[in-house]
């Protein structure tokens, strides 16, 4: 899992990311700062946005290639409130069934 952190809102910094990174444990997980919101920018004419996409989550299955630029995840959400997460932890064990 990659976790992209990047300046959206006034708050966010590298230190600011760097400290709320500790929030997430999991070795798997690898932290990224973008200063100057690249991946953000990459992003809006994958999803089809004009807005910086961020607070975003994808998902791919196991055989997805990226070339040049990422393809389309198989699924994305946008801002994962609580209503969201059983509809993107159902689709998680959706993917990686089909994946394995």
């Amino acid at each position: 899992m990659y976790l992209i952190w990047q300046p959206v809102l006034r708050s966010d910094d590298r230190a600011t990311a760097m400290k709320r990174s500790d929030e997430f444990t999991d070795d798997r997980i690898q932290h990224f700062w973008d200063d100057e919101r690249f991946t953000g920018e990459l992003w809006k004419p994958i999803l089809g946005t004009k807005d910086l996409p961020w607070d975003v989550y994808f998902l791919y299955g196991a055989n997805t290639k990226w070339k040049e630029t990422p393809t389309p995840p198989d699924y994305w959400m946008r801002r994962m409130t609580e209503g969201k997460v059983p509809r993107f932890v159902a689709k998680v064990r959706e993917i990686t069934a089909n994946s394995w």
